[in-house]
Order: C-alpha cells, then structure tokens, then sequence
C-alpha cells in the first residue's frame, strides 16, 4: 500500500503474528475473543487469506494492525480489529489503515462500513477521516471486559454502544426513509426517534450487577455453552469458529447466531416463532438479540415491535451486488432479566458524529412524527 504521512502500510504476514498478538492483547484489554490476540490463531487466519494488514513507523517497527472482512457473496465489507500500539495512538496510525483498506475495499467491489466503539473518539474520527457517515448508535451491542478509567484503574466490564458508519458509496435517498418510515405505525416510528435520541445518554452501569453477569469472557462462554446443553440444543448446533465463540443454533424454525462470550444473538431471518426465539435467549442467560429489519417489511418490523423488540437505529444496507441498497431498521431484543439494562458502558462521540447523528433525528422528526 505504500508509505502516509511516514506510516507504512502493508499486507500482513504470517510470522507478523508473533508481534500482532502481544500488541493486540496490550492494545485491547478486554476483548471478548480469544483468539484475537493468539499468535497461532492469527497465522492460522493470515495463511487462510484473511485480508489484514500491518502498519509500520521507521525505528519503531508494527504499530498498528486492521482486517478488511471479505466475503465473496457480500456487497458490504467490514473494517475491524483496528488495533494501534497504545504509545502510537493520535499519530495517524488508524487514520491510514482505514484508509489503506477502505481503498481495498473498493478496488474489490466492495462497500466498506464499520461498527466503531462509541467510546473510542480518535477511531471514529479516524472513519470519518475516511469519508465513513455516522448513521446510528446500536446500543449495548456487545460487551469489553475490561475498562480503564483515566487513572489507568480497571472499571470492569460492560456492553459497548456501536456507531454504524458506511461509506458514501452506498446512499440511497433519504425521501426514501421517510417513505418507509410514515408506512409503520405512529407508536414504532415514535420509539424509534426516541431511542435514537435516547442512545446520546445510556443508562449509568451497576458495576456490581454488570460484574455478576459478565464475570469474564471464558467464564461467560461457558456458562452459555452449559445452557445451551442444558437445553439440549447441541444436535442441531454448528460452531461456525470451532472454538465456540460463533455459534448457529435453532430456536423452533428460527436459525439465531449466537455469540456467547458476548452473551448476544442475531437473527437473520424474520422469526417463524419469535416468543420461541426471545424465550431461548433468556434461557440462555443472553442480555440482547438483534435483528436488521429491512424497511420494505413494515408488516414484519410492526410483528417484532409487539413481541417488544424496540427500534433503536437505521442504515442503508446492500446483502449482494446483485441487491438492490435498502432502509435497514435495528430491533433489539433487551433482556433486562439478564442485567442488560445495569451492564452499559459510557459513551463518548466525536464532535462530528455527534452533530451528524443529531442532524439526522432532527430531519426524522421533521419529515415522520
């Protein structure tokens, strides 16, 4: 990719993984995945072709590693595991892997977009350095373990609000949300602008509930897993990672992703049986389940908004280049029986994320109550 602004940013390799790890687990206290700052784990995925690339300062060797998540089918590709060298922080670092991958993105086809942590500024500024827009906040999307206050003392774990930011080579006409939006009923669209809202000031986290019901990441992972057993769910279950930290199970019909470190679920389809999928959830000990509704569905977003799914963000959304770009609305499931409500962290936005986010529930007010 070549040398910014005196970084060199370049495609990682194999034996890169013996630095990458180290940097990784000092870089990102807390992260739920193990396997993110594991050496072999990372060859592994480096050999495999995993798209990652590291950064580079003259003198100062690997300060910074990112990955572009590909997906031949896919339309949309992530930009994650940014991870920068703690003593290299504000120095640009960020700014170019961003910018060397959202690159690759686009050679490829692809549309970039990133879930960026809503207390982490300097990396949201860094997309928007990149051009990414801020489209919303998807609220205690999933949890760090571990949180330094200013002072360098741990404050413990909680679930990190997600800033959905999408580069602007996918737009589709805002005329078009407002259309979807005035075809749901008045109560969902109210919700949805006073979540939206809502998301700028989450509620103050119970350190000792938070503690209690993420005392950690294995041992959150396996208490799930003892569930999932318990319930006897394993005959259909596929680890989609093979260490169980990604798992495929069926609730009734409903095929539901779960993430048990993260004590969280996605639900790709719309449910057959959804009190039969938010049941095994809360079984399960899980704190949130998130479906991406498409806009064009009001019928199906109105069925989930009864079953008390709450409408929390939007974003313009591509499945495949052969889809045609929609209106997605977040539903997210709270499991407050689960400590949802009592384990969220801060949230600190950019200036510029904030004013972006701002203007935009102001223009739904405007156009859609």
């Amino acid at each position: 990719m070549g040398l910014e602004n005196g970084i060199n940013i370049k495609s990682a390799r194999s034996i890169h993984s013996k630095v990458i790890a180290p940097m990784v687990g000092n870089s990102f206290p807390g992260y739920p995945f193990a396997s993110a700052s594991d050496a072999e784990a990372i060859a592994n995925a480096i050999a495999g072709g995993e798209h990652r690339v590291i950064a580079t300062k003259y003198g100062l060797g690997l300060v910074g590693t990112a990955v572009l998540g590909l997906d031949d089918k896919a339309a949309m590709a992530e930009v994650k595991r940014v991870v920068v060298d703690p003593i290299q922080r504000k120095n640009g670092v960020a700014s170019a892997m961003v910018e060397g991958l959202t690159v690759d993105a686009l050679s490829l086809g692809k549309i970039p977009y990133a879930e960026v942590r809503g207390d982490k500024p300097a990396m949201q500024k860094a997309f928007l350095n990149a051009g990414f827009i801020p489209y919303g906040i998807q609220p205690a999307q999933h949890v760090v373990y571990r949180h330094l206050d200013d002072a360098g003392q741990d404050q413990g774990p909680a679930r990190e609000h997600m800033i959905c930011m999408i580069h602007p080579n996918l737009q589709i006409p805002l005329e078009d949300l407002y259309a979807y939006l005035n075809a749901l009923p008045q109560t969902v669209r109210e919700a949805l602008i006073n979540n939206m809202k809502a998301s700028f000031s989450p509620p103050k986290k119970n350190p000792e509930v938070a503690k209690w019901h993420l005392p950690d990441a294995m041992t959150t992972k396996k208490n799930v897993l003892k569930s999932i057993s318990a319930k006897k769910l394993e005959p259909n279950m596929i680890d989609i990672t093979g260490d169980g930290d990604v798992l495929l199970l069926t609730a009734g019909d409903t095929p539901i992703i779960v993430i048990p470190p993260d004590k969280s679920a996605f639900v790709q389809l719309h449910p057959k049986n959804i009190n039969q999928v938010i049941e095994t959830a809360s079984a399960l000990g899980l704190q949130v389940v998130t479906r991406f509704s498409s806009l064009t569905t009001p019928e199906q977003i109105e069925q989930l908004a009864l079953s008390g799914a709450q409408p929390v963000s939007i974003r313009p959304w591509q499945e495949t280049s052969q889809d045609q770009p929609l209106w997605q609305v977040c539903m997210q499931w709270r499991l407050t029986e689960n400590g949802f409500m009592n384990s969220q962290h801060d949230i600190n936005l950019h200036p510029d994320v904030k004013s972006q986010l701002s203007a935009l529930i102001t223009d739904l007010e405007l156009k859609v109550l």
